[in-house]
């Protein structure tokens, strides 16, 4: 659970420095700006998402747990080979 939120975290602060390094004229007024706001909650929902298809399930298939950790991958990163 504490790894969901410092990802989440991260992620969120990552979105905020993107944002401040792209109008470093006037930072402080992406504070009023909605669309600021969805982007931070969007890579803050990314992370989150990627976190939870990375987690096996507890209650997984007869397979799943007879595999070892070390040989499970994530979905997405099996998909991407």
């Amino acid at each position: 659970m504490i790894g969901y939120v410092v990802a989440v975290s991260l992620s969120c602060l990552v979105g905020i420095a993107e944002l401040v390094s792209r109008y470093r004229d006037r930072p402080t007024t992406l504070v009023r700006v909605p669309s600021t706001w969805a982007y931070v909650l969007i890579n803050g929902e990314r992370a989150r998402a990627r976190c939870c298809s990375c987690t096996p399930s507890a209650g997984g298939s007869a397979s799943s747990r007879r595999t070892s950790p070390t040989r499970r991958r994530c979905s997405w990163r099996a998909s991407a080979r």
